[in-house]
């Protein structure tokens, strides 16, 4: 018995077998984590920047005016990915640098080549924080001609919105999949009806 400013009071425990089936304390499937409680993390860095970089090198530029011939040569993506889980919410924690080259040219109405050029593009910092509009870093082996110019303004627009567009595709992709991997909500366990003495009959 123990007391603090009031009458004596104990602190007792069930007897086995006397406890309310209401207090879930048995094993569960869900029991580590129910319904994505708590804080898990699952690295998923190899399969995004994967994604990310085939995505982008299959990037095409308009088929109308000074970009319609130019390509993605190579995309580089590094950094670190993680799925993560929190209070029943899933989503992508990510920090990548992205580098991109590319090449093209300019041709006339018979396809002779006009101008031919090519360079680089790095986003040094895509994450959550800057993806609406990530800084870029431009070169071009002919800064200040036409196609150039072009690519700097139209092209590394375009290549900003895809590597945003691209992000968000495997967002949605996580969140889609831990919807379907979700367990049901855990209620309480189902009574048992009380098992019956067999009465012995003496002769």
């Amino acid at each position: 018995p123990w007391t603090r400013g009031g009458p004596p009071c104990e602190r007792r425990m069930a007897k086995v077998g006397e406890g309310d089936e209401r207090w879930i304390v048995k094993e569960r499937a869900d029991g580590q984590n129910c319904n994505n409680w708590h804080w898990t993390t699952r690295d998923v860095s190899g399969h995004t920047k994967k994604v990310l970089g085939q995505k982008l090198k299959e990037l095409e530029f308009p088929a109308g005016g000074l970009l319609a011939h130019c390509r993605i040569r190579s995309a580089e993506v590094k950094g670190d990915c993680s799925v993560n889980n929190r209070k029943g919410r899933t989503f992508l924690i990510y920090e990548f640098e992205v580098k991109i080259k590319w090449e093209g040219e300019t041709r006339d109405e018979a396809g002779a080549v006009l101008e031919s050029t090519k360079g680089s593009m790095r986003l040094p910092d895509v994450c959550a924080t800057e993806i609406d509009d990530p800084e870029v870093e431009f070169e071009s082996k002919s800064r200040g001609s036409a196609l150039s110019e072009a690519m700097r303004t139209q092209g590394v627009a375009l290549v900003k919105a895809s590597v945003k567009s691209i992000v968000l595709e495997l967002q949605e992709e996580v969140r889609a999949g831990a919807a379907e991997q979700k367990p049901a909500a855990a209620g309480p366990a189902p009574l048992k009806a009380p098992v019956p003495t067999p009465i012995k009959i003496t002769p």
